[in-house]
């Protein structure tokens, strides 16, 4: 996990938040990339573009060891190619990672989770 500056602490701990969450999901060998976000418009983090869309996600679930362990991600796609994808069980490995920015501060973020995709509903 990457140090935070104390600006984003800042607003992290703020009465105030403007969280959003940005969803990105890419195959193992890296050959595609799929990124979303749940705000209401894209959002540029990191060089990437992350397209908004109706998605969102449910608790963070931990171990026993209290290291993340799964998360469920909601999501709505009309005609997308990684929800097509990802509808055909593929034999490859897809990954996902979740990252918590905020709006006041673009460039800086959170991870919430990484871990490989296990089925898709």
């Amino acid at each position: 996990m990457k140090n935070q500056t104390q600006s984003y602490i800042e607003k992290e701990q703020a009465v105030e938040l403007k969280p959003l969450e940005l969803f990105h999901f890419w195959k193992a060998d890296g050959s595609q990339h799929w990124r979303y976000t749940s705000h209401d418009e894209d959002v540029e983090y990191q060089g990437n573009t992350y397209q908004a869309a109706a998605i969102n996600r449910g608790p963070v679930q931990y171990d026993s060891d209290l290291e993340v362990s799964t998360i469920q991600i909601f999501a709505v796609f009309k005609d997308d190619p990684m929800q097509e994808y990802l509808a055909e069980n593929p034999i490859e490995v897809v990954w996902a990672e979740v990252i918590r920015v905020h709006k006041d501060l673009p460039n800086q973020g959170s991870n919430v989770f990484i871990g490989q995709v296990s089925g898709v509903a």
